[in-house]
């Protein structure tokens, strides 16, 4: 259990590494906006700061955020952020029918993810209520 812990301790730590940095001032206004939008445990797996600093309003809702700012630690990682990388290549939506998306992950997320039913738990939790569904990578 301590190594487990200790493995996914370390692993939050690598993630805030993804983090825009912000002065004072900006930290604090920040941090206010997240406590009053209710989203400050989304700074786990998605760059609030980074999309705060872009447009203040953004994180002021219970909406569903864009991808530029999710870190490799999020379910559905995707090409389109920031911090999507050759070496920590994200995964990649496709438009679907009737307002639908379909997300394929990088072989890096399930593998990340523990496997592929781990991965689909997280995407089922992530992506609660939303019109999206995922396709296995047909390298996998």
């Amino acid at each position: 259990m301590l190594v487990l812990c200790g493995f996914l301790l370390t692993r939050l730590i690598n993630m805030n590494n993804y983090d825009t940095k912000l002065n004072s001032a900006q930290e604090a206004k920040f941090k206010l906006a997240a406590a009053m939008a209710k989203r400050t445990k989304d700074t786990v797996d998605y760059d609030l700061r980074g999309a705060w600093l872009k447009d203040p309003k953004s994180i002021g809702g219970k909406g569903h955020l864009t991808d530029e700012f999710k870190k490799p630690n999020h379910p559905t990682f995707s090409k389109d952020s920031k911090y999507s990388t050759p070496d920590n290549m994200g995964g990649s939506w496709t438009a679907g029918k009737k307002g639908s998306y379909t997300f394929t992950p990088s072989k890096r997320q399930i593998s990340r993810a523990g496997g592929l039913a781990p991965f689909k738990k997280a995407f089922n939790k992530s992506e609660q209520g939303q019109n999206s569904g995922f396709v296995i990578p047909p390298s996998y």
